[in-house]
């Protein structure tokens, strides 16, 4: 399995935002079969307007293909609009899973 974990701060409180967001992870869901899950998670220590988006692909084959596809996709686009200035633009790491 690899990850991707998007992490960005809040700049400020925007209830739309996070409807927005739940849209968002439902239409990539639904239409990008190369997703295997997403969570979103909130941090209980650290800095705590940081949030993160973790994705979760079958092979790293299959985050670049979604990679490539969402920068074209209105619904991803209009979310980033939405998002300036309520968010940071975001920080990703890709990690992949480890098992012994």
């Amino acid at each position: 399995m690899v990850y991707l974990v998007r992490t960005v701060e809040f700049l400020k409180f925007d209830s739309s935002l996070e409807e927005k967001m739940t849209k968002l992870f439902e239409h990539f869901g639904k239409s990008y079969p190369q997703i295997k899950g997403i969570k979103f998670l909130m941090n209980i220590t650290g800095p705590i307007n940081q949030s993160h988006m973790v994705f979760k692909f079958d092979s790293l084959a299959d985050e670049e293909t979604w990679a490539t596809s969402v920068i074209k996709d209105d619904i991803y686009l209009d979310f980033l609009k939405a998002s300036e200035g309520i968010t940071t633009p975001g920080v990703d790491h890709l990690y992949r899973e480890f098992s012994m």
